[in-house]
């Protein structure tokens, strides 16, 4: 409810959020919801649990949640089912593995004072006792101490009214990945404003820990990506592939796989006709490349002990969004694994 001076009178707010054998952690992420400081708000929270054989479940009706059941949903299903489900003016997508700060709600609600047309996610951090691998993640891939608008915000940290939501309809639950960015760049055609905020932060629990654990989550990440590149192009027919979804990620993957292509090329020629140069230039090119961006990564960071870290990370991850574009998972069916 707004007032005269457009101020948010005694909202209700619902978190949403999808969960899987969340047991380890949904209890520390439900006790950071009924920590917050809520002064004149409500808080609802719905559970969509997707199967869970642990506790989960009772953790969840202990914070006297709303638990709902879909099994075998896609990410999306299982959020717009949450959402349906809440009556909240607002509201609030959350991972069952992020600790919301006590702030993060008041502060939300004051830029939905200024305007309600905008989606609005914080900073993510992680643990203290992140190892290498999590913090050239974070270095790389987590909103920085800069408030200011991004083309699009993960859905686990994230917050919108309830009309904007329901305006398109929630999320595309076709999608098993990327349901994030397509919501996102669905609702800025729109005029919405997707705002990334500096002035609190959500603490991510989980982050990729090992180099395997990256290549495996964003192998997964990207196999919707290229698909929901070219459903946009195809529907736009606008072949200016900079103003469509998921544009950058999708060049950084096509230009992985060009090196892929290449040093398999240099590998026959080495074999075959004895030449090597090729192949040295064909190992090179992911070295240099995933050096010069880590450069800029780390300029940002002021952190230069990090730059080998983040070249290794930036080749795994070029390779793994480089393969999503493959149909990479007949091919394990088939028997081979990746």
């Amino acid at each position: 409810m707004m007032n005269a001076g457009n101020q948010i009178q005694n909202p209700l707010v619902s978190f949403v959020i999808p969960a899987r054998n969340e047991g380890g952690y949904i209890d520390k992420c439900l006790g950071a919801i009924r920590n917050m400081k809520v002064p004149d708000m409500k808080i609802e929270i719905v559970v969509v649990d997707n199967g869970s054989t642990d506790n989960t479940v009772h953790i969840s009706n202990s914070y006297g949640a709303l638990v709902a059941t879909k099994n075998n949903g896609t990410i999306g299903s299982l959020r717009n089912v949450g959402a349906k489900l809440s009556s909240g003016d607002f509201i609030a997508f959350l991972d069952a593995d992020c600790l919301v700060p006590e702030d993060w709600l008041t502060s939300a609600l004051a830029y939905f004072a200024k305007d309600r047309k905008m989606i609005i996610g914080f900073r993510m951090l992680i643990p203290p006792d992140a190892n290498w691998v999590a913090q050239c993640w974070d270095a790389l891939f987590a909103k920085r101490n800069v408030t200011s608008e991004v083309e699009w915000l993960p859905s686990g940290n994230m917050i919108m009214a309830r009309d904007a939501f329901f305006s398109i309809e929630g999320f595309d639950e076709n999608l098993e990945t990327n349901e994030d960015y397509d919501l996102c760049f669905r609702l800025g055609k729109r005029g919405y404003r997707i705002l990334s905020c500096a002035e609190s932060a959500v603490i991510h629990l989980r982050p990729p820990r090992s180099l395997g654990q990256v290549f495996k989550k964003e192998l997964w990440h990207g196999k919707e990506v290229f698909k929901v590149f070219i459903g946009d192009v195809i529907q736009s027919k606008d072949f200016n592939i900079t103003r469509r979804k998921n544009s950058k990620v999708v060049l950084f993957a096509l230009y992985n796989l060009a090196l892929i292509f290449a040093f398999l090329l240099s590998l026959v020629l080495a074999f075959t006709k004895k030449m090597l140069l090729p192949l040295g230039i064909a190992v090179s090119l992911p070295i240099i490349s995933s050096f010069l961006l880590s450069l800029r990564y780390i300029r940002s960071h002021k952190d230069k002990k990090m730059i080998i870290g983040m070249s290794i990370l930036l080749m795994v991850y070029g390779l793994s969004r480089a393969l999503s574009i493959l149909p990479y998972e007949k091919v394990v069916k088939t028997g081979f694994k990746i």
